[in-house]
């Protein structure tokens, strides 16, 4: 009795195993699943993800360093803040994203989310938590539009930013 249900467990260890690498398989292969705003509040609730209007047809994303100095136009320009509140990095979510309103932050390129991220990058890299924070705000925006790591750009980080790093942990 014992033997066949050892053997039972590990037929279905073995079918699981079997579904799960032709999952990721499918997954690695094909662009990411497009989410819609809600599955992004499922996953990340600390985030407000909701707007007002239809989502626009966003194809890039755009990070943009900001200091205590240039908070205001960094409020102004970004789509997403992600600041820090009692010592730890909050991500807020602004008037442009909730109305799907499109800034100048760069170059005149309208299609871009603009994500500012406070802090002086030129000789101080990010937090691991607040590198976290962006990279996983990131990925979700990418999947939600089905923007490429490509497409995904840097404006002026800074010396320290860790650019490769933060590269290599965007979706394809």
């Amino acid at each position: 009795m014992a033997g066949s249900r050892t053997v039972k467990v590990l037929v279905a260890l073995a079918m699981a195993m079997a579904i799960g690498t032709l999952a990721l398989k499918l997954f690695e292969n094909g662009s990411p699943l497009p989410m819609t705003p809600a599955d992004l509040a499922a996953l990340s609730p600390d985030v407000d993800f909701k707007t007002t209007v239809p989502l626009k047809e966003w194809t890039n994303i755009v990070v943009l360093p900001f200091t205590d100095s240039s908070a205001a136009r960094a409020a102004k320009s970004a789509h997403f803040i992600l600041d820090t509140r009692n010592g730890k990095p909050v991500v807020r979510t602004t008037d442009l994203w909730r109305q799907q309103f499109a800034t100048l932050a760069v170059d005149g390129d309208f299609a871009s989310i603009t994500i500012g991220v406070k802090g002086d990058f030129s000789k101080t890299p990010p937090t691991p938590v607040q590198m976290d924070k962006l990279v996983k705000l990131v990925c979700m925006l990418q999947q939600l539009r089905n923007i490429p790591r490509q497409n995904v750009t840097l404006h002026e980080p800074g010396a320290a930013f860790p650019r490769e790093t933060f590269g290599a942990k965007l979706l394809r």
